[in-house]
């Protein structure tokens, strides 16, 4: 298996990717900070300029629940992601965990015990636990919008609506994809 900047092209993606992550991060992290209540699943009240939420951000640490057996995922996030966000004055923590459900679980005994400050700020969460989520209403929803580089993504792309044929709903903004390349030499 190759790494993503073991190939020309995808080493410029990457360092396009830097640009926008930390700013993504912001928004996500700022979304996220407090555990919602059921009426806040729904929409954003009213979406704040960009720079009043970079603005906000600055002093804010920001916790990252995520798988902890990905190396090259852990290392992106603890040397690309946690300098960029440094940079604009966020402290980003990443938490691993042995299974993602650890950190939906933690989201959902908090909410149930009332807390409105949780410990799980920012979750990598994707199919039957964010499925999950969405129907107990744990996750902050309309937000995903109106993060500056949404624009560079298709609305209309089925990979971005759905997660794992759960609506989106503004609950989620896309992290990467995943890709493929097959190479073989067709003389053998």
């Amino acid at each position: 298996m190759t790494r993503p900047t073991d190939h020309p092209r995808s080493a410029s993606r990457l360092r396009r990717l830097r640009g926008w992550a930390a700013p993504a991060v912001l928004a996500v992290a700022l979304s996220a900070c407090a555990a919602p209540n059921a009426s806040s699943s729904g929409s954003s009240s009213s979406p704040k300029a960009w720079q009043q939420v970079a603005a906000d951000a600055r002093g804010q640490s920001v916790a990252l629940w995520m798988w902890g057996g990905d190396p090259q995922g852990n290392r992106y996030v603890d040397t690309v992601l946690a300098p960029a966000a440094a940079k604009l004055g966020v402290t980003l923590r990443r938490v691993p965990v042995a299974d993602t459900r650890d950190a939906l679980n933690r989201v959902l005994a908090e909410r149930q015990a009332g807390t409105t400050d949780g410990s799980v700020d920012l979750v990598w969460v994707n199919g039957d636990n964010f499925a999950t989520g969405a129907q107990a209403g744990a996750w902050l929803c309309g937000w995903a919008q109106d993060l500056p580089n949404m624009k560079y993504t298709n609305p209309d792309d089925p990979l971005l609506t759905r997660d794992f044929g759960t609506p989106v709903r503004g609950c989620e903004a896309p992290w990467h994809k995943a890709q493929f390349s097959l190479v073989y030499n067709s003389a053998t």
